[in-house]
């Protein structure tokens, strides 16, 4: 999975990164890389400067526990 980031200024003028939406990269269709929505697995066409690979997932179940799901 991949998340998308721009690079933006702050006041300083320091380039700062900006997280958004959460992408799982599906393959190429030809040379068009195919990307989907990391929830739905709809295709989007994400937006961003660049992409960064999530090394980790975003809760770490050995610290904030397992979710609980309903029955």
């Amino acid at each position: 999975m991949y998340v998308c980031v721009f690079l933006l200024e702050d006041d300083a003028g320091t380039p700062t990164a900006h997280y958004e939406e959460l992408v799982r990269f599906i393959g190429y269709d030809v040379q068009r890389p195919v990307f989907a929505d990391a929830d739905t697995w709809e295709e989007v066409t994400p937006d961003f400067d660049e992409l960064r690979r999530q090394e980790a997932s975003v809760v770490d179940p050995a610290t904030e526990g397992w979710p609980e799901f309903s029955e």
